[in-house]
């Protein structure tokens, strides 16, 4: 709990809601522009969206936000981040899928509502899963 409110007060968290707000844009943009402009579903265009918000999330996280890494190896980093990232779409499209489709809430609010709960979760699991060293307790 204590290495938990150390990050919440630390530069990462400032820098990954800065990265996230930069990675929500692409991704709300793609939905946007191809929901409205070319007709695409919308949940498919939330999923195009999604994979690209998180390649900017992932880029602007190695460059600007952790300085310190779990694995010497580039593939299995970008492998446990990518799953993280798989597990946060399920959870986008889910919440996106409900408050749409169930709950009538336009889907340009809904994805509001599922990445605000979705960074969260991605902000977290990548912090301990991916981006603190393997040794640390």
């Amino acid at each position: 709990m204590k290495q938990v409110l150390e990050h919440l007060l630390d530069r990462k968290l400032l820098r990954y809601f800065v990265s996230g707000g930069t990675a929500f844009i692409v991704d709300y943009a793609t939905l946007l522009i191809l929901t409205e402009v070319f007709g695409v579903y919308y949940l498919l265009s939330a999923t195009a969206g999604f994979i690209l918000g998180s390649l900017t999330i992932y880029l602007l996280s190695v460059t600007w936000i952790f300085d310190q890494r779990r694995f010497d190896q580039r593939s299995k980093e970008i492998s446990v981040f990518f799953i993280i990232g798989i597990t946060g779409l399920a959870i986008n499209n889910i919440i996106l899928w409900y408050f749409t489709d169930r709950l009538g809430v336009p889907y340009q609010y809904a994805k509001l509502i599922a990445a605000a709960m979705v960074m969260l979760y991605n902000y977290f699991a990548r912090l301990f899963l991916v981006f603190t060293p393997a040794t640390e307790k």
